[in-house]
């Protein structure tokens, strides 16, 4: 008799089904709706970002090179590399004394430079997150280097690739 109780109490039934379905629906729901998933499935995204170096000097642009890795000056990580450059005339704005604004050009040995970085991390809408544990978002301001210069940049855009 102690035999036939033993097995009645293993049987599974579908009262047990419906609640690892529910249970099951429940975890599902909350990862839905946390985020979790999107955060899982978007980790390892190959993202890109471009910054922007206000008014340096022409030369530069030869310091800063394809390929260079890209480091944040306050605790020396990297956080990216060089996949692209650009330059453009450096541009600033005087206020004339009747107080309209008017665009004037700098010293004609300065520019603006324009640096794409490459990096492994995740990306929604508020920006990047470079290797799980660094913001880069459109406007933030950061000091850097690469091997041979060091500069203060700003974020201009972030995208997934």
């Amino acid at each position: 008799m102690d035999n036939n109780i033993q097995k009645k109490k293993l049987r599974f039934n579908i009262i047990d089904f419906l609640i690892i379905v529910a249970i099951v629906a429940v975890v599902v729901v909350f990862a839905v709706r946390g985020g979790i998933i999107k955060k899982i499935s978007s980790y390892n995204t190959t993202i890109t970002y471009t910054v922007k170096v206000f008014d340096v000097q022409k030369g530069s642009f030869d310091l800063v090179n394809v390929g260079d890795s890209l480091y944040f000056d306050e605790d020396d990580r990297r956080i990216g590399k060089v996949v692209d450059k650009s330059f453009s005339e450096s541009v600033d704005y005087a206020v004339l004394s009747d107080g309209t604004i008017k665009k004037v050009k700098n010293v004609e040995d300065r520019i603006d430079m324009y640096i794409t970085i490459e990096a492994d991390g995740t990306f929604d809408d508020d920006g990047c997150m470079v290797n799980g544990d660094f913001f880069v978002g459109k406007g933030k301001k950061m000091d850097c280097y690469v091997d041979k210069l060091f500069f203060n940049a700003e974020v201009i855009e972030a995208n997934s690739k």
